[in-house]
Formats: C-alpha cells, structure tokens, sequence
C-alpha cells in the first residue's frame, strides 16, 4: 500500500477522533457562554465550511493536494491553538472559524488524493473499497478510542450519565 494510503488513514482517524466534542459544550459554558452564544458558534463553524467547501476544493485543484491537506492541518491546529489563547464569545468565534476553514481544506482533498494516488499505482478499480475500509476505520476508530480512553480512566460514558443526572 502506498505511503500516501497509510498517511490518509492516519489523518481520517485523527480527524474523527473528536477528542474535544464530548466536552465542548461544558467548557463553553464554564467559560461564561450562554445557549445563543453557543449555537452561534455552531452556526459559524457550519457556515465557514459550507462557504469554503467549493473556493477550498478548487484551491486544491490549483496548488496541489499535499500542499493543501498541510495547510487544512495547520489551520486546523492554529483553530485549535485559538481556543487555548482565546477567551469568550469572539476569542471562540476565532477558533471555530479557524477550524471551519481547515476541515473545508482537508474535505474532498483527502479523496481526491486518495484517488490520485490508487490511479497513479494502477489500482484505481480498488478506490471504494480503500475508501469504505478508510471511511470505517476513521469514524469507528475514533469511537474505539474514545471508548478505550475511558476504559483506561476507570469511566464508561453509562456511568458518566448516571452520576450526573
């Protein structure tokens, strides 16, 4: 299998790992947000990715899918930065923004390379099954994970619940 395989399944498992989606909600509320306040920055993050999806796929058309799967992953990071230096509603804003446009330039990107990358070795006819096993793995990996994560903690999200309800 191709590097470029490999590294695909890499970033579609740490991509859908959604460490902070679990907690997301409760840190913005401690952090002072209200119920608006949160679904605005919902509807922020949302937003910058549905605006950015088309401009972003043909940036990757133009300056290369390595380049852009790079910068969707920097952004991403600095998003993820944002949230550490920033505070309140705007400082969160940055951060959601920031996030939205790095996952509009990792969207379809990472497809199209994968795609790329099985034509390029002559296995093209192979796409949907790498992709459907890269799919899996990505959105159950991360949920095994998370699962696993807990596990090692001592918690199971059951009993998270009970003991908050």
């Amino acid at each position: 299998m191709s590097s470029n395989v490999t590294r695909l399944y890499v970033l579609r498992g740490l991509q859908m790992s959604l460490f902070i989606m679990p907690v997301i909600v409760i840190f913005w509320s401690q952090c002072g947000l209200d119920l608006t306040e949160i679904m605005l920055l919902q509807v922020a993050f949302s937003a910058t990715i549905i605006a950015l999806e088309i401009p972003t796929g043909y940036l990757a058309d133009l300056l290369g899918r390595k380049g852009t799967l790079v910068a969707g992953c920097a952004v991403a990071a600095a998003g993820m930065a944002a949230y550490s230096l920033g505070s309140g509603f705007w400082g969160f804003l940055a951060a959601e923004v920031l996030l939205g446009t790095g996952l509009s330039l990792l969207s379809g990107t990472d497809t199209a390379l994968l795609y790329d990358t099985l034509r390029a070795t002559g296995k093209e006819g192979e796409f949907t099954r790498v992709q459907s096993n890269w799919v899996f793995l990505g959105h159950h990996g991360g949920h095994a994970g998370g699962a696993g994560r807990d596990a090692r903690a001592g918690r199971a999200p059951e009993r998270e619940e009970a003991l908050s309800a």
